[in-house]
């Protein structure tokens, strides 16, 4: 199975191609909003470098956010776009589940860390039981300084939410880790794409929904059971 994941969530957008199984290229760009508006061009050039056409590609995937509310619409318009002129299934993939796949170290709790502004952070907790990404808490948002919990003494915590308040975590935990993902978060949303098809999902190419989490309000962690 071969996909495209594309990121239009965040600050430093990106695209990648996973083709047989394994991530053969990747792009990213720090432009902001303008790359969500060059995302097809962007996109034409991966697929052109590695002599790739559309018709080699199974699926695509694209972050659904949390993150930036204008490049979460632009990037899921966009490839519902492409999607429907090909026939092509997409997934709406978590952008802190995609930051998950990327991450360099398994030995631990993983919580990638999104900065939602004025002290607040978009985050979620994963671990992986061998090969699989297991979900511990839904998608949620809140002050740094509620986001912990009594086993994050063994929690990895990374992202730009991180870094951005990296004294606060260090002093609460200690693991906080710059370099925590080995690829771009459009790796990881191609990751979950693939993911979610060889489990039998058929995709979401019409229904996908912005994960802006809030609208107005800040939403606590909730465990998943």
């Amino acid at each position: 199975m071969n996909f495209i994941g594309v990121d239009t969530s965040s600050k430093c957008g990106s695209v990648a191609l996973l083709f047989g199984g394994e991530i053969i290229d990747q792009s990213e760009s720090d432009s902001g909003e303008s790359f969500s508006r060059s995302i097809l061009d962007m996109l034409n050039r991966l697929l052109a470098a590695n002599g790739v056409g559309l018709k080699d590609i199974t699926g695509l995937g694209v972050a659904a956010g949390p993150g930036s509310f204008t490049g979460i619409r632009i990037g899921i318009a966009t490839l519902q776009g492409l999607a429907l002129s090909r026939k092509l299934p997409v997934y709406g993939v978590s952008t802190l589940e995609a930051m998950a796949r990327v991450a360099v170290k398994r030995d631990v709790n993983l919580k990638p860390m999104i900065d939602a502004r004025n002290g607040d952070v978009y985050y979620a907790k994963f671990r992986y039981e061998g090969d699989k990404l297991v979900r511990l808490t839904a998608d949620s948002a809140g002050p740094v300084e509620e986001t912990f919990g009594a086993d994050d003494s063994e929690c990895l915590h990374f992202g730009q939410g991180a870094e951005q308040y990296y004294e606060t975590i260090a002093a609460r935990t200690g693991l906080y880790d710059k370099e925590a993902m080995s690829d771009c978060i459009a790796a990881g949303v191609a990751r979950a794409a693939q993911h979610r098809m060889a489990a039998g999902d058929p995709g979401d190419t019409a229904a996908i929904k912005p994960n802006y989490i809030r609208q107005g309000k800040v939403e606590r962690a909730k465990p998943i059971i």
